[in-house]
């Protein structure tokens, strides 16, 4: 275990508001880097179930259900969005000053090791489950964990439940985002999203509440992350789209022209029956009614044509007596 530094000195993550406190190392700041906290430099054994809260070790008990089953949605969450260059950690041991090195549940830090100091950069987004702690302690270490100069912490609140209920995971969480300029909790709406840098797209605070929207985040987290699986799976959808289109297509181009090629040879086999019955009968035809016959598509027109064949005397009588297969118009009168 390290020796602990000055009380006076702590460190401070990019974007970090809080004062009187140097910055973390590698970033834009003021002091000797020789003097910058180390925050692996821990007070007490890693790996092991002890903290240090005011410089007096403090036990870590393991999770009941509704803080267990909150984390491992939490971890779930921020691992699957973490932006490109940074690191999602769990449980993750931070030196925070002379008497605190305390972990939070989830934390996302700045990937790799500070060229100047040699160190690992400090968390930037921390995300904590409280669930039979009370609200002074949360507030306290939230106020911790802002001044050692992590940007943004994060509390979910379990509301206390029945242990029957809390085994189901029945039981009901609040989101809210500490705010060290009113000091204090500021509870998040469910429709809202987390929009920080550290993350490939917004989180919604939902995802961190309820399984379901977990499972629909994931997806487009992984989805704005440009996951190779599913680019793999999209281009194999627009592939298979584009083959089942043009399949499709030549079905249907294919059933049409059966269709068209069937109804083509009526119409051709009805004209020649009509043509072949005059001829035999020896009744001319002109130039005009030859063309009338080849341009008519009606088959049940050709089929009136060809009846009346087998009777006429002269070919200008099929057409003289084409209104007779139309149906006519019915004429009503009123009473006056």
């Amino acid at each position: 275990m390290g020796t602990p530094k000055e009380a006076s000195l702590a460190y401070h993550a990019p974007g970090s508001v809080s004062s009187g406190a140097m910055r973390l190392p590698g970033h834009m700041g003021e002091g000797d880097p020789s003097h910058r906290i180390d925050p692996d430099d821990h007070l007490v054994e890693p790996e092991s179930r002890q903290e240090v809260i005011d410089g007096r070790i403090i036990e870590v008990s393991p999770a009941r259900p509704g803080h267990g089953d909150t984390h491992c949605r939490l971890d779930t969450a921020i691992h699957s969005g973490v932006a490109q260059g940074y690191v999602a950690s769990s449980d993750l041991l931070t030196r925070r000053d002379r008497e605190n090195d305390f972990a939070t549940d989830t934390c996302v830090r700045k990937a790799g090791i500070d060229p100047d100091s040699g160190y690992r950069y400090l968390e930037e987004l921390s995300f904590e489950v409280f669930h039979t702690q009370s609200r002074s302690k949360a507030c306290k270490r939230a106020r911790y964990v802002i001044a050692s100069g992590v940007r943004r912490i994060f509390g979910l609140f379990v509301d206390p439940v029945s242990p029957a209920h809390e085994a189901s995971s029945q039981v009901a969480i609040t989101v809210e985002e500490w705010s060290p300029d009113n000091d204090q909790w500021v509870v998040l709406d469910s429709g809202d999203y987390i929009d920080d840098p550290c993350l490939a797209c917004p989180l919604p605070v939902a995802s961190l509440m309820e399984a379901t929207a977990l499972d629909d985040a994931v997806v487009r987290m992984y989805i704005a992350k440009r996951n190779p699986v599913i680019e793999k799976l999209k281009t194999m959808s627009r592939t298979k789209g584009f083959r089942d289109g043009r399949d499709q297509g030549l079905r249907d181009g294919r059933d049409q022209g059966l269709r068209d090629g069937r109804n083509q040879g009526f119409l051709d086999g009805k004209r020649k029956a009509l043509f072949d019955v005059l001829a035999l009968r020896s009744i001319a035809l002109t130039s005009a009614e030859r063309t009338r016959i080849n341009a008519c598509t009606d088959l049940a027109r050709l089929d009136a044509w060809f009846a009346r064949a087998l009777s006429v005397q002269r070919a200008n009588e099929l057409f003289n007596h084409s209104d007779a297969t139309e149906p006519r118009a019915t004429h009503r009168t009123e009473k006056r």
